[in-house]
Order: structure tokens, then sequence, then C-alpha cells
């Protein structure tokens, strides 16, 4: 379809992981675009609308339906279940590629300059090599493709120096055997599940993507598209190993003060005394040890009436099981971390990076308390660069975590924290992935919007709408 030269501003589209977090973490670069004079659109599954729209984006669905048949499997025998999720493969086959068809012809429409996907969400690379839009990983997390100078994210090894065989040897074995975990789960699920179910194995993604010459690598997550690469942390944050063996663009802070969290009384908390606040993020109740530290956060709380504290416990647990408490604890189901960190002196954390970020922004030490995925890595960076501690939820005792509080308050952990609430007030503006955008556009002869060509990218006074 040739496309007809449109005067409207170049629009950049947002696919990201449905996850909060990978949201909440883009919404500083988005609102510096938008200020310039771009159009921003952001693409997700219903979960995200709302709390999208209510930053001052645009919205459209990227979802397959759920389908008229769903049932409750563990009320099926066995012959029955196998038919139900023989039916659930063959909808949810047909839908994607239905749902994918849908949004090219949507794609065609809108003419997009730019997509931004999150590396992770890899499989959504389809729909832009298929309409001819340029691609940037928006990379949400510090994963990273195979590369023996570091130990994967999704272990909790300490980098080391890399000029040393062993150490590369070491990091190299924890990346194969990561790689060969998740290759397995996709061949698995891809090429065994179906046949189980009697039916043939369709096209892997992978292939499709290669077909439209895509290409992709090898990361703790599965396959990642080979792309220009954003990376939403300073990168003084990350370890020193992997920022000098790779060429991917650091944009700074990423913490949205001005984003939108709902109101919180704060009437019964003095703000003169120090304040712990413990958080275990959107998933908490998957953790299978969330409870046993959100119950030690509880109890190391009434043991030293000389701190107050906040313990969001989201969906993990109920706030009665914890049985009637002083006032110097609330445990509530949600809190607004942004508005309590500014206050906070410390944070018990499950190490996700917007939450690191987060409490770097305000200078705030953490015990870090990784339950999965890239968190580890996570914890290694808060320890290597001084920030905090680690410790082991799986483990934890109320003595134990008095201890490590105990720890943080006598520790040197200062200059440190001061040096990177330095490092994220001077980036919090996520002016370098500004530029990158813009100097990525104009090779793609993508014209600057009206905005962007009468304010030089140094403003700083540019209103954030």
């Amino acid at each position: 379809m040739e496309s007809k030269p449109s005067t409207e501003s170049p629009l950049i589209v947002f696919i990201l992981l449905p996850e909060r977090s990978a949201f909440n973490a883009s919404f500083t670069l988005a609102r510096r675009l938008k200020a310039r004079g771009y159009r921003i659109l952001y693409g997700g599954p219903r979960d995200f609308q709302e709390h999208v729209l209510a930053q001052g984006f645009s919205y459209e669905l990227l979802e397959i339906p759920e389908p008229d048949f769903t049932k409750q499997e563990s009320q099926l025998g066995p012959l029955r279940r196998w038919w139900f999720r023989r039916q659930q493969i063959r909808y949810y086959r047909r839908e994607s590629r239905l749902m994918l068809d849908r949004c090219v012809a949507s794609f065609r429409q809108m003419r997009p300059a730019l997509v931004l996907l999150d590396p992770l969400f890899w499989p959504y690379a389809e729909l832009p090599l298929r309409c001819g839009v340029p691609m940037v990983a928006f990379n949400t997390s510090f994963a990273s493709s195979f590369n023996p100078q570091v130990p994967p994210a999704f272990c909790g090894l300490m980098p080391g120096d890399p000029r040393l065989r062993r150490v590369r040897l070491r990091n190299g074995l924890a990346w194969r055997r990561r790689i060969l975990t998740v290759g397995s789960r996709l061949w698995y699920f891809e090429k065994v599940v179906p046949v189980l179910h009697g039916l043939l194995p369709t096209c892997s993604t992978m292939r499709r993507i290669k077909r439209l010459g895509g290409h992709l690598r090898w990361s703790e997550y599965g396959p990642r598209p080979v792309l220009p690469e954003l990376v939403v942390a300073p990168q003084e944050l990350d370890l020193p190993q992997l920022v000098a063996s790779n060429d991917r663009t650091y944009i700074g802070a990423c913490v949205d003060l001005a984003r939108k969290d709902g109101d919180f009384d704060w009437g019964s908390l003095d703000p003169q005394q120090p304040l712990l606040y413990c958080s275990l993020g959107t998933y908490s109740h998957v953790y299978p040890h969330a409870r046993r530290l959100f119950s030690a956060v509880v109890d190391a709380l009434q043991r030293r009436p000389d701190l107050q504290g906040i313990v969001q416990i989201g969906t993990a647990a109920e706030a009665d099981i914890f049985g009637p408490l002083p006032t110097n604890i609330r445990v509530l189901k949600h809190a607004p971390q942004i508005e309590v960190l500014a206050r906070a002196s410390l944070f018990i954390t499950h190490g996700g990076l917007s939450s690191v970020r987060e409490s770097l922004q305000f200078g705030v030490p953490m015990i870090v308390f990784p339950c999965w995925m890239e968190q580890p890595g996570n914890a290694v960076r808060v320890v290597h660069h001084g920030l905090g501690l680690h410790g082991d939820i799986a483990q934890i005792t109320v003595d134990q975590l008095l201890t490590l509080i105990e720890r943080v308050e006598r520790g040197d952990f200062q200059p440190a924290l001061r040096r990177m609430k330095a490092i994220f007030e001077a980036q919090s503006d996520c002016q370098a992935g500004v530029d990158f955008i813009e100097a990525f556009l104009e090779r793609q002869k993508v014209p600057r919007p009206l905005k962007a060509a009468i304010r030089p990218l140094s403003d700083s006074s540019t209103e954030l709408v």
C-alpha cells in the first residue's frame, strides 16, 4: 500500500511487557517526547489501559479476547481436560494470527514513525517488521544477550574480573544453563505440547521473524531482537563490565515523579521519625515466601518502636492476619510508592528494577530480597555499588532481619547513595533517550515535529504535559 505524505507529527508507539513497572519506566521519556511535539501511543492489554490514560497518553488494545468456552479445568475429567486444552491451543493460535492481522492493518493506517519494543516482548517484533516500521529496543531490565564478560541477570553471581579465564568460564557456564532452560521450555510449548494434544506444530515465531528479515539472539528470557537498544537506567547503576562490553544507550533515571498513584493519608505517621517501607511489587502474590517476609517485617517493627513502617502487601495476604498493630505500623494493600519513598529511611524490596531506581532517586538504602527472574542480578548491582544489602527471603527470620536493619543503620552507605542520587537527579529528564530517538529518526529521514524544530534539545524549561 502506497502511503500519502502526512502533515501530522510523527507517531511513536510503545509496545511493552504487560507489567505496571514497565509502563511506569517509560512515562518520563514519553512525556519528554510528547512535550517536543511527537504523538505517543501505547499498545497493550486492557488491564493497563486506565493507568496509561491517567497519565495523559493514548492507548490501543493489543490482546486476544477471552474465549467463550473458559471452564474450571479442575472440574473436568482427564479426557475432557485434554479436549479442553486442545480447544485452547487452537483458539489462541487462530486468534493470535487474527489479532496480528488487525494490528498490521491498523499500523498501516496510522503510519507510525517508530516502535519502541520491550525486547522481553519479542514475538511482537513481527508486527513492525511486517509493516516496515523501524524499531528500537526499550529494555526495562538489565537483561542482555549471551556475554561471558558478566553473569546473566537471573543469577546472583558477583561479576568478577572478565580478564580472568576462570571468571569468563564461570559466567559462560551460567549463561549456557540459563539459555538451555529457556530454549527447552520454548521448544516444549511450541513443538511438544501441540503434538500431545493431537495438533501439528506451526511455524515458530522465531522463524517468522527471521523470514521477515529480523535477527534474534539468546538472552536470559529467551530470544531477543537484535536492535539498537535503550536501557531504562543510568549506566552508573549497571555493572561496569557490562557497560564496557556493549553499545547500549542508558537513558537515565526513568522515574516518573509526575505519576499519579492515588492519595495517601499520612495522619498517623510522624514525619520526624525514621520510616521503613516494605513492598514486593506487583507480583507479591506469586512469591512463595512473601508472607514470611511480611511477617518478619511486622514483627521487627513491633520490636523497634523507634521505627515506623509502611508494609504494602498487595494481594499476597490480608491485613488482618497480622492481628492488631500499633499506630507506628501501617499494613496496606497499596501505597503510592513514589510518595512513600520520598520520606523513607530504608526500603525492603524484591529488587525489581523500577523499585531500585525509585529508591535511588531519593537516596534510600535497600535490603533486597530477590524472588525471581532478573531480581538476583539487580541485587548484585545494589551490593556491588554499595547501595544496600542482600537477604534470602526463603530463610529470613525476624532476628536476621533486625540484624540486617542494624547493619544498614551502622553501615556507611550514605556516600554511595548521595553519589547515585546526584546521578539520578542529573539524568531525571531522560534527555539521552530523547537525543537518541531524534537522531535515529533523522537517519530514517523522519521530519521532526514543529515543536521539536523550534526548541533546542537543551531547553530544560520545557513543560512536561
